[in-house]
């Protein structure tokens, strides 16, 4: 059995910066998906993908993102083949 990370989701305060700072770091900006519920805005290098979700403006997360454990790292996903 084969086992690798396929993806990582971040929640982010503000999408469009998070996208241009991994820009930085050399991942691709392979679509943004807008729903109503949130965004979610898909990156990728080499083979490991990015999910960082942006959720509304008037989310309770954003009173204080340094006590609301919401922001950051939200979970790995696996591909096993």
């Amino acid at each position: 059995m084969k086992i690798n990370i396929d993806h990582i989701l971040i929640v982010v305060k503000d999408l469009e910066d998070t996208i241009g700072f991994y820009r930085h770091l050399g991942f691709k900006h392979v679509e943004t998906i807008n729903r109503p519920h949130d965004a979610v805005g898909v990156m990728k290098k080499d083979n490991l993908m990015l999910e960082l979700m942006q959720l509304p403006p008037g989310d309770e997360t954003y009173r204080d993102p340094r006590k609301n454990p919401d922001i950051g790292f939200r979970h790995l996903g696996f591909k096993v083949e």
